[in-house]
């Protein structure tokens, strides 16, 4: 029976493992646990034009943490990984993206861990500053390992990837009138990421026929969250300034319920979360 008190507590110090490539550990974490309830994963949540002219987007999976919840302890990159610089986790924590100072990326289980595919370089990955080596761009991986997208440091390039090989699949380039993004999401089944953008904009990127889908109508600010539902049925979209929730079909993008205005016109605000239930 549950007795409320608490198992352990872990802190994650500046420049530690999953907090290497942009000094993110000034950042409060969001923290999900796996659906098995072994693994907590945590990344920083993007803040929009608030964070810059070119903020992360959400959810910002690289420099992300895996903590193991038996143990009770922030996972430690596998030291026979050589030169080490960030990760990026699936959704549930299983897999990971880690990635070199050379611009190496390789697909690995985590808990424990083990190589799952081949180490790839890719030509400008990486790029020097006054803080050291920095990783350009961020990734997001499938929650079943199989596939990884990668964005480019502008946020208007995609290129999908076959994980295990690191085969290009499709690429997707946005024009400077459809900006930006802001926010993606892989559908659970690795089929589909839907882009949010600065300009309100939002798309949908089928990553097996390379086929792009866009919203008819703009949102009336920067689209800030997107997720989709468990059954891939159905996609969240969240704007900010102001503030708006709207739920789609997830293949089509029709509305499926009228849209919810979370702020006025005087007090736009902001919304930090929003999920589906189980």
């Amino acid at each position: 029976a549950a007795s409320g008190r608490q198992r352990w507590q872990v802190e994650v110090a500046p420049n530690s493992f999953g907090m290497t490539a942009m000094d993110l550990n000034q950042y409060g974490l969001e923290l999900h646990f796996s659906d098995d309830g072994r693994r907590l994963i945590g990344h920083i949540s993007g803040n929009g034009p608030s964070n810059g002219t070119n903020p992360v987007l959400d959810p910002h999976t690289i420099d992300s943490v895996l903590i193991d919840v038996d143990a009770g302890k922030v996972v430690e990159p596998p030291p026979q990984f050589a030169d080490f610089l960030a990760v990026s986790f699936s959704a549930d924590g299983r897999y990971a993206l880690l990635f070199d100072k050379h611009g190496g990326i390789q697909r690995w289980h985590t808990l424990p861990w083990a190589a799952d595919g081949d180490l790839a370089r890719f030509v400008g990955n990486v790029a020097g500053s006054s803080n050291g080596v920095q990783l350009q761009g961020e990734a997001l991986l499938t929650d079943d390992g199989a596939m990884m997208v990668l964005a480019n440091t502008s946020k208007l390039g995609f290129r999908s990837f076959d994980a295990q090989h690191m085969r290009l699949r499709q690429t997707l380039h946005l024009t400077t009138d459809q900006d930006r993004a802001t926010a993606w999401a892989l559908r659970h089944d690795g089929r589909q990421l839907a882009i949010g953008t600065n300009s309100g904009q939002l798309a949908v990127w089928n990553l097996e026929t390379g086929k792009t889908t866009w919203l008819r109508a703009r949102f009336n600010g920067w689209i800030s969250r997107l997720r989709y539902s468990a059954d891939d049925s159905r996609l969240l979209a969240v704007s900010n300034e102001p503030s708006e929730m709207r739920v789609f079909d997830a293949r089509s993008l029709d509305p499926v319920v009228t849209p919810v205005m979370l702020a006025g016109d005087t007090d736009p605000g902001s919304v930090s979360d929003a999920e589906f239930g189980p």
